[in-house]
């Protein structure tokens, strides 16, 4: 899955992951603020509903920052599980 964001406003920005069932029940999830985030291959720790670590459950993220005009935009970000 290949995502691109135009990110407006980096000091409030936040990238949300989910991992949601065929019911939409968040089964897991983790919260980034942007400014956090690093350009390359990078693995993201998912939490559970309860927000407890689970322990065998991450994504492989792979992240292009590119700067416009003086603004970070968040160009692409893979995920894979």
């Amino acid at each position: 899955m290949e995502c691109e964001f135009k990110i407006f406003c980096p000091d409030l920005a936040t990238l949300v992951m989910s991992i949601v069932d065929e019911k939409d029940k968040v089964l897991s999830f983790r919260a980034i603020p942007y400014r956090l985030i690093r350009e390359g291959l990078r693995t993201v720790e998912l939490l559970g509903p309860g927000m407890e670590l689970n322990s065998n459950s991450c994504l492989l993220v792979e992240s292009t920052i590119v700067e416009e005009s003086r603004k970070r935009k968040l160009s692409s970000l893979l995920v894979t599980n």
